[in-house]
């Protein structure tokens, strides 16, 4: 499967950077619980940095409707009752990254969501390639209250979603924190305030001082 290789490059209308300065950060990661506002972000960091960003379920549904080979095959499994598995969502990836939009780099908004879905995707990721996960903090009593005022929402529904993030997501941060690729941030903030951290972030990184934290003591990455 052929690897990953974009370069993200950052609007110099936008924030007054060349694009050569950001050679190798190529992908970039939002993680968060439900409600944290990583679509928000995912938007805003598009248009700021000038390349796209997207879900996994956009990726399936698009590739759906191209009919592609990959398609055809997740519509057979999907009429058969089987589970997408999680070679075939990073394939989803590594086609929707063979785009010409994707020359300048994307953005993945809540994918991955397991670790063997991350171990997946680090596979394919090119060894020169620069990935950085922005971890959007928000704890559950503050997400709730932000689901709940959306529609149609329901108690249960919010539960589940969380305890889903925190079972099968939430050990993504060490994750990636092992790897020194991780940044957590106050999903408190502005959200124009965490857009400019972001993108500030993501200059030092370019720059050789990267902000994410390493843990002092190795252990294992799952493969």
């Amino acid at each position: 499967m052929k690897k990953l290789l974009c370069t993200l490059c950052l609007s110099v209308l936008s924030i007054g950077v060349s694009p050569s300065a950001f050679a190798e950060a190529n992908v970039v990661i939002l993680m968060g619980a439900p409600g944290s506002g990583k679509s928000t972000q995912a938007e805003k960091l598009s248009h700021a940095l000038n390349v796209p960003a997207f879900t996994i379920a956009e990726l399936y549904t698009n590739e759906l409707k191209k009919q592609s080979d990959l398609g055809i095959q997740l519509k057979k499994e999907a009429f058969e009752g089987l589970v997408v598995t999680d070679k075939e969502l990073v394939q989803l990836v590594v086609e929707r990254s063979k785009n010409p939009d994707c020359q300048n780099g994307f953005i993945l908004n809540g994918f991955p969501k397991t670790l063997e879905q991350a171990a997946a995707l680090r596979d394919q990721i090119d060894t020169q390639a620069h990935v950085t996960v922005f971890h959007l903090d928000l704890n559950d009593q503050e997400a709730i209250t932000r689901l709940a005022d959306k529609p149609n929402s329901d108690d249960e529904v919010i539960n589940e979603r969380l305890k889903a993030y925190h079972d099968k997501t939430e050990p993504l941060l060490f994750f990636y924190k092992k790897s020194c690729q991780l940044t957590s941030l106050d999903a408190k903030l502005n959200v124009d305030q965490m857009t400019s951290q972001m993108v500030q972030i993501l200059k030092k990184h370019q720059e050789g001082h990267a902000t994410a934290a390493c843990p002092t003591t190795p252990t294992e990455i799952p493969h």
